[in-house]
């Protein structure tokens, strides 16, 4: 079979679907389908001969208008050829080419795009549940329509949590096409992995190192772990990751006197992830929203407890006191408790960190993959 994937993002962006894509689309061809990726980048200069499939990347920067254009172009050439298109971003450009193709077509969802817009755009400050309720101005609204008409061309629609396969049901959607497959790991020990030792003595002194990791946008409440963090000694919190709230929470960081205590990273492969992961006491997610966090995945792979906030599909990978602790969001109070609480009890950390090695059989990389193969053969009319 010949898959045109389309994506939003690829490497060396960062992100969840710059992290699948090349992974699934690795296994489609181990499988001996053929696969073309279809993407933006900020450089289209990159050396992707390591990969076993082509990658077409447009210019990201260009007039946007213009590159729609292109990417609807390409899209409508590679597709030509191909039996299937595997759409992980660039939904609308992918329908309105199909319009052209009428090829099969699966579509990844992993969030709201039309909430993500309106949030960064600050015309709107609700949360996901309250987005799909309301009405808004006709901006927004073209938004959700958008949304809703792209996902409904569609003739599956992938999803990574059962929240989520419950918010595209309510855009009309039908339920017997959407198809929930969980995010997943593949094994993350590394025998020439840094040594977690190495790792911090390299951040300073200081007893404790939490970390936290994600697009640093409004709805991770990064700002609120900031400040909380300013309340808890011998603590160095390590901010994995870049977006347009950077600059805001550098400056409370230094507000706040910890300049010293707070570092940035910026964003990094999943390797340098893992490093810090590897090293702290505590992984925090402070979000409003999350669908299916795969970086919650990735830190109880490496023995790291983690402290998360009660929304989305959090609840499907965290049991509160069991694999994990769990929070409401808005809540500092109860994110400084949580902290001081897992940092301190040892015996509550091993506990924790026990039970996580269980629950991650569900998230295996083999069933994943398992799923979407047998998914889009389907679809794509090959079984």
């Amino acid at each position: 079979m010949k898959i045109c994937l389309i994506t939003g993002i690829f490497p060396p962006d960062s992100g969840g679907p710059a992290t699948y894509v090349p992974k699934i689309a690795y296994e489609l061809t181990k499988k001996r389908h053929e696969v073309i990726v279809i993407t933006l980048s900020d450089n289209i200069y990159h050396s992707d001969s390591k990969y076993p499939f082509e990658v077409l990347r447009i210019k990201r920067s260009i007039f946007k208008p213009l590159r729609i254009l292109q990417t609807i172009q390409q899209i409508i050439k590679v597709g030509r050829k191909s039996d299937l298109l595997f759409v992980n971003g660039l939904a609308i450009e992918a329908v309105l080419a199909n319009i052209v193709l009428r090829k099969p077509m699966a579509q990844k969802i992993v969030g709201d795009w039309a909430w993500e817009r309106a949030r960064n755009q600050g015309i709107i400050n609700d949360n996901l549940e309250e987005f799909q309720r309301r009405r808004y101005s006709r901006k927004v609204e073209f938004f959700k329509k958008l949304r809703t008409f792209s996902t409904k061309k569609a003739d599956i629609v992938v999803t990574p949590s059962e929240y989520l396969q419950k918010i595209v049901s309510g855009w009309g959607v039908n339920g017997n096409h959407i198809k929930v497959i969980y995010n997943a790991i593949e094994d993350s020990v590394n025998p020439h992995q840094e040594s977690p030792t190495k790792v911090r003595e390299d951040l300073g002194p200081s007893e404790y190192i939490v970390v936290t990791a994600g697009r640093l946008v409004p709805w991770k409440g990064i700002d609120q772990l900031i400040e909380v963090v300013s309340q808890v000694d011998n603590i160095n919190l390590v901010i994995i990751g870049d977006g347009p709230e950077e600059d805001n929470l550098r400056s409370l960081s230094v507000k706040l006197g910890l300049k010293d205590t707070v570092k940035f990273t910026g964003r990094l492969s999943q390797l340098g992830v893992l490093r810090y992961l590897r090293a702290a006491d505590a992984f925090v997610l402070n979000s409003t929203y999350e669908g299916l966090p795969h970086i919650v995945l990735e830190a109880m792979s490496v023995d790291t407890p983690v402290i998360a906030t009660r929304v989305g599909g959090v609840l499907e990978i965290i049991e509160d006191g069991v694999n994990g602790i769990l929070i409401q969001p808005n809540n500092q109070t109860q994110l400084k408790e949580a902290i001081e609480q897992v940092l301190r009890d040892e015996g509550l950390r091993k506990g924790l960190v026990k039970n996580a090695r269980e629950r991650l059989r569900r998230f295996s990389w083999e069933n994943l993959v398992n799923k979407t193969l047998h998914l889009l053969e389907e679809v794509g009319g090959t079984k």
